[in-house]
């Protein structure tokens, strides 16, 4: 009876939380793929992000390991048999820069259209930021941004990310 006990607590403790956890975000994402072949480029929409998403990074493999660069030039990324980066689009600096943020409009219920403004990145040198190399098809990279729309409160202020 002991042992019947133990395996039905085991399969409820591991099995139903995980579960739950997707019930809460399964429809406000749009999923990465489980199958991408080389050149593979996706974009995530969704109101919660893992810590590997959040921020930009590039890495690469090759016969000694795994290793984080910080750009496809340095020691470990230049024998790298390929790139596999996270790139958190920045904030546009010009008009004619590619791949950027220019800017962030919202829509009331009503119907009303507002502008946010650029305030700030949440954590501009990340350990993790590298430089991009489009050459290399390796996009340039940002932090996550932080925008005011007063025209669009919420229950916590009027930034968003």
């Amino acid at each position: 009876m002991k042992k019947v006990f133990l395996l039905v607590f085991v399969v409820l403790t591991t099995l139903i939380p995980h579960q739950i956890s997707f019930a809460a975000s399964e429809d406000e994402q749009w999923p990465i793929p489980n199958e991408y072949g080389l050149g593979h480029h996706s974009v995530l929409i969704g109101e919660q992000n893992d810590g590997f998403r959040s921020y930009s990074q590039l890495t690469t493999q090759y016969e000694k390991g795994n290793f984080l660069c910080k750009t496809v030039s340095d020691e470990h990324c230049s024998k790298g048999w390929f790139y596999n980066y996270n790139s958190v689009f920045p904030v546009c600096e010009n008009d004619v820069q590619l791949n950027c943020i220019e800017g962030l409009i919202g829509k009331s219920e009503s119907g009303e259209i507002s502008t946010a403004n650029f305030d700030q990145y949440t954590y501009k040198n990340h350990p993790n930021m590298y430089t991009g190399n489009l050459e290399a098809g390796v996009p340039l990279a940002g932090a996550p941004s932080i925008w005011k729309m007063p025209g669009l409160p919420h229950a916590g202020g009027v930034e968003y990310s």
